[in-house]
């Protein structure tokens, strides 16, 4: 067996299926390399991986996913803040993790490397205490990066500015940003979010490097803004590696109104919204009953199908007879549409 390297997403397909992608690309140039995937379990429901996991593993056996031991809920409080919580799991799961390795450096399997999701930064401290070269994988965009690198640079300039909505914050390599369009996080800079961003930013300029969902044609100003240091002035510049793009793979009853409207055949992925208070939904299933128009699916029935929660987006994309995609412009979903050609209505 060739070496190993660990790779830990966070809890959920939309995590799972990016650094899958990640391991894939990978082997192709490591075909020797064995990978294991860590699993966490979230305390709500993120749907089911399993049947996901079995295809991956019969079709890549190098693929090996590695169940970590289940840990008890955070307290409820930090439920509410959905950034606040995809932080604290992680942080909860350390012990399991350091055990976990262990096991594996005591049975002469020592890891090569790691590569950590972003919101898996509490988990840096784990790796990096055990001699293991840890990596970041971003799966969203270079210019975000930048403006998550940049926050120690720039955090006297958000106290000053982020209570002022007619102002915009620079981040290096980034075109300006009005504070009122800044992620929410970044508005609060005593809560548990944007200390969590603050400590990656210094864990990542630290680390063996981060490897971004991005190509260098994309967004050559904001990766080179990395390279050169401009954003972590104070710290060390990390090296980065841009790999993508790497594809796997909401408004609801006015959107449904118009796409009965419009007459268009239609495909339309439908979540549950979140409860009041959440800026993310954690519910199973969406109760379409509840959330379309009275009589939408019958009506629209023959031209035009709903999905709950997923779908296979890079299989749809590819279609031939997909014209055109609607949507809220999450990186991921960007990236498949440029790599399919299809042209795209933004409504983030």
């Amino acid at each position: 067996m060739g070496d190993t390297i660990i790779l830990y997403p966070s809890p959920g397909m939309g995590h799972l299926v990016p650094m899958v992608e990640l391991g894939k690309l990978i082997l192709t140039h490591n075909p020797s390399f064995s990978i294991i995937i860590l699993i966490t379990t979230a305390p709500f429901d993120t749907g089911s991986t399993s049947s996901y996991i079995k295809r991956v593993t019969v079709a890549t056996p190098s693929f090996h996913f590695h169940n970590l031991p289940t840990i008890s809920p955070p307290s409820t409080t930090s439920l509410d803040n959905f950034v606040a919580l995809a932080f604290e799991l992680p942080r909860l799961y350390n012990s399991n993790l350091h055990h976990a390795l262990q096991t594996m450096i005591s049975q002469k399997s020592r890891p090569k490397a790691s590569i950590i999701d972003m919101f898996c930064n509490s988990s840096f401290e784990v790796f990096t205490s055990l001699d293991i070269p840890t990596y970041y994988f971003c799966t969203s965009s270079a210019n975000s990066l930048c403006a998550l690198l940049s926050l120690p640079k720039t955090h006297q300039i958000l106290l000053e500015k982020i209570k002022d909505p007619n102002t915009s914050i620079e981040f290096p390599g980034v075109p300006p940003i009005p504070t009122s369009d800044l992620p929410e996080p970044f508005l609060d800079t005593e809560g548990i979010g944007y200390k969590s961003f603050f400590g990656t930013a210094i864990n990542m300029a630290k680390s063996a490097g981060i490897l971004t969902n991005t190509c260098h044609a994309f967004e050559p100003r904001a990766v080179k803004a990395i390279s050169d240091g401009l954003c972590t002035p104070n710290l060390p510049s990390p090296s980065v590696y841009c790999i993508g793009p790497i594809v796997a793979k909401e408004q609801l009853m006015e959107m449904a109104i118009g796409l009965e409207k419009s007459g268009h055949r239609f495909l339309w992925v439908v979540r549950s919204p979140p409860a009041d208070g959440e800026t993310k939904s954690f519910s199973a299933e969406p109760d379409l009953d509840v959330l379309l128009p009275n009589g939408f699916l019958d009506r629209t029935r023959g031209r035009g199908l709903v999905v709950k929660k997923w779908a296979p987006q890079v299989a749809v994309l590819s279609h031939d007879s997909v014209g055109g995609f609607v949507t809220h412009c999450g990186w991921n979903s960007i990236l498949e549409a440029l790599s399919a050609g299809v042209p795209m209505v933004a409504w983030p």
